[in-house]
């Protein structure tokens, strides 16, 4: 009796993906997934760090409020049909 490993269980952080679909990926990224983690904490360090400074506060408010009205306009929008674009 031969145990095998299931190939239908999802990764973490690749949902859509089986752990053998990710096993025969051509390329693997070096360190993951722990530099991934890393980028994301050096990059919150970042914006802690710019909230202290006051000009640098303003544009790093004002690039999030920026970033939120094309989020919501993209939502808006994303259903709209264009002549000769497949969706």
């Amino acid at each position: 009796m031969t145990t095998e490993v299931p190939t239908t269980t999802t990764t973490g952080l690749h949902p859509g993906l089986t752990r053998r679909q990710i096993s025969m990926m051509p390329m693997r990224m070096w360190g993951f997934p722990w530099l991934s983690w890393l980028c994301l904490a050096l990059l919150a360090g970042v914006i802690a760090l710019s909230m202290i400074d006051p000009a640098a506060r303003v544009q790093l408010l004002l690039t999030i409020g920026l970033t939120a009205v094309l989020v919501v306009v993209a939502r808006l929008t994303r259903d709209t049909s264009r002549a000769g674009v497949d969706g």
